[in-house]
């Protein structure tokens, strides 16, 4: 595992299709810049365990924050998803300090653009310490694509942070989705 001097890791989940490919390479075109990035390829069948289990095992090696992104969420909603892709660049280039000192320091915390009371990360994009990744047990194959959402949901120790909004809700979540369509 080689990280770049003083970039922040980032894992990009991959769908291996033809819509996968050309959203990692949108994604990779300014990842690479201000990430060292490791590519996680699979068929979509696990959901996003290959990746969020890479993540958490960089996340403990290193003890190092880790930035996670799917494709699989950017992918497979047309224009919203077009929309998410925009906010990721503003959010983890242009706010990439914000979050980074959001989750600095030995408290578990998970920096993610829309939570609420429900403690869910939402659109497939977050910057997660080492202590948060930590907090939860390994990752395994789940049939449940939320599984890592719901692993830290019942954490108590773990703050999940909103940084749009802390207010978003499974039964509020248009306002998100309006958020996007009116920034971005």
């Amino acid at each position: 595992m080689t990280i770049k001097n003083g970039q922040t890791i980032c894992v990009l989940g991959c769908i291996d299709t033809p819509t996968g490919h050309a959203i990692a390479s949108e994604l990779l075109g300014w990842l690479k810049w201000y990430y060292t990035v490791f590519e996680v390829w699979h068929d979509g069948t696990q959901y996003e365990y290959p990746a969020l289990h890479t993540a958490q095992a960089i996340a403990k090696a290193t003890g190092l924050p880790v930035l996670y992104l799917h494709t699989k969420g950017a992918c497979n909603h047309g224009e919203r998803s077009r929309l998410i892709r925009k906010m990721w660049r503003k959010e983890f280039v242009l706010r990439k300090d914000y979050y980074l000192d959001l989750v600095h320091g030995e408290k578990p915390v998970v920096a993610t653009q829309f939570t609420g009371a429900d403690r869910f990360t939402r659109y497939n994009g977050f910057i997660a310490n080492a202590a948060a990744w930590s907090a939860i047990p390994e990752i395994q194959p789940n049939a449940d694509r939320s599984v890592y959402e719901v692993l830290w949901r019942d954490e108590p120790h773990t703050a999940i942070v909103g940084t749009i909004f802390s207010d978003i809700t499974s039964q509020t979540l248009r306002k998100a989705h309006n958020y996007l369509l009116l920034n971005f």
